[in-house]
């Protein structure tokens, strides 16, 4: 039972997603490893939003019901799947023949697969659910919905306003093995793990050539926290795919023109939102880099229909995203669970606003560069940028705004909200790298971007 589980639990949601995404890529050139990553991420986040249907409507929560029509919805998009597919956008096979591999290539591939197979061996043998967020909130509610089957009783869990994504995965993975296990639930956090590292992988690959692109996504690899986050039992890594992948889906329509790429971009950033209370606040951030983009050169502005041309560029951004939040609450409204959480999310302007930002800058600059959490990643990204700030590229400069997003995002936080105290304790951790985390996979790829630039001759 365990392994037919574990063997649904493994390409399901890959199938499902990538079938449901092929229409939305018609006609563009995607590598295979950019689709799958995308694809396998949808996949988790459609299963999650159709077990959070079925609990809302108060229908079974079992696994027929969950798991046939998803089945039938897959069989159904198969057909369609050779046509949606552009070849232009495949690597080459002759590309990863013997031949064209070099040391360097081997080196950095071996050091991922190392990643891997520890991430993966962490997550189903050797780390159970042993995490604060995990035990006391995560895999607790993920318990209740297993064993209970309904929504009843969730505005009694604790921190009843997180959102349930998560939970809801970790329960059907459950439902898959026929029992709770301790250690193969924790499947999901390797599979998002896996999916981030074929997203920048796939990323750079789309726009370098193969050893960059493995270069790129080594360079990730070497951050402890990222690597940390892969068998932990926190939502953070989650929500890290889901936005960047919703950033590089906003940073792809800007290259290609091709409007459903914002479509997905916004079911990402609803999903993202659908994770962690923090991805909401995200969705802003994403609107203010459409915004950017759209009218990117100001004499861009005095063109007729430009302002209709952004509204509905925003649209087809936010119309997924208000769907996914729009349903979700509802459901908190009818379920009477709060909206937020007492002395985390709501607003204060506090006395001695000023005075915090001088704390909140300085925490930004030891937790970037006075830990071991990302080992070299910000101090290259900083040299890199600082040797060749006035030759930055369109796409460095579009990943260099939307990380400077990110960071004022979360300094607002920091500056107008309770977290603050974070700040003020001796272990300043406990909030600010899982911040940075959420973003943190656009580093890597920056840098590997100015690098190229830096050390290859324009073509």
């Amino acid at each position: 039972m365990i392994t037919v589980g574990l063997l649904i639990v493994i390409l399901l949601p890959s199938l499902l997603g990538t079938f449901v995404l092929t229409p939305f890529l018609m006609g563009l050139k995607i590598n295979m490893f950019l689709r799958f990553s995308l694809g396998s991420g949808l996949g988790w986040g459609i299963i999650s939003l159709w077990i959070f249907l079925l609990g809302a409507f108060g229908l079974p929560m079992n696994l027929a019901a969950i798991n046939l029509p998803l089945i039938l919805i897959a069989l159904f998009l198969l057909p369609f799947q050779r046509r949606g597919v552009s070849r232009a956008g495949q690597p080459r096979l002759s590309s990863f023949k013997t031949k064209n591999i070099s040391f360097s290539d081997i080196s950095l591939a071996s050091i991922l697969f190392c990643c891997v197979v520890y991430s993966l061996i962490s997550n189903l043998k050797f780390v159970p659910i042993s995490s604060w967020d995990g035990i006391s909130t995560i895999a607790f509610k993920a318990k209740f919905f297993f064993y209970e089957g309904t929504f009843s009783f969730n505005k009694d869990l604790p921190h009843a306003s997180y959102p349930l994504l998560v939970p809801l995965v970790m329960m059907w993975e459950a439902l898959n093995y026929g029992q709770w296990h301790e250690y193969l639930t924790k499947f999901v956090f390797f599979n998002y793990f896996l999916n981030t590292l074929l997203l920048v992988y796939g990323f750079l690959l789309h726009l370098l050539d193969k050893r960059w692109a493995l270069m790129g996504t080594t360079l990730m690899c070497f951050a402890n926290y990222f690597i940390l986050h892969s068998y932990i039992v926190y939502r953070d890594l989650p929500l890290a795919f889901y936005t960047c992948s919703a950033i590089l889906l906003i940073l792809l329509w800007k290259m290609n023109q091709k409007d459903s790429l914002l479509v997905i971009a916004g079911i990402f950033s609803g999903l993202g939102a659908f994770t962690k209370l923090e991805g909401m606040g995200y969705c802003f951030i994403e609107i203010v880099l459409i915004l950017y983009l759209s009218g990117i050169q100001f004499n861009m502005l005095k063109k007729p229909g430009i302002f209709k041309s952004i509204g509905f560029n925003i649209l087809r951004f936010l119309l997924p995203v208000m769907i996914i939040l729009g349903s979700y609450f509802i459901f908190k409204m009818a379920f009477h669970v709060p909206f937020g959480e007492g002395g985390k999310t709501e607003m204060t302007i506090a006395f001695d606003l000023f005075l915090r930002v001088p704390v909140v800058a300085g925490a930004f600059v030891k937790n970037l560069f006075g830990t071991i959490y990302w080992n070299w990643n910000w101090y290259l990204l900083a040299a890199c940028f600082l040797f060749s700030f006035n030759r930055l590229r369109q796409m460095e400069r579009n990943l260099l705004t939307a990380i400077y997003l990110f960071f004022l995002a979360d300094a607002a936080l920091f500056l107008l909200t309770p977290n603050y105290r974070y700040l003020l304790v001796e272990n300043f951790d406990v909030l600010l790298p899982r911040l940075i985390l959420h973003f943190f996979p656009l580093a890597p790829i920056l840098t590997t971007l100015m690098l190229n630039r830096i050390f290859v001759k324009e073509r």
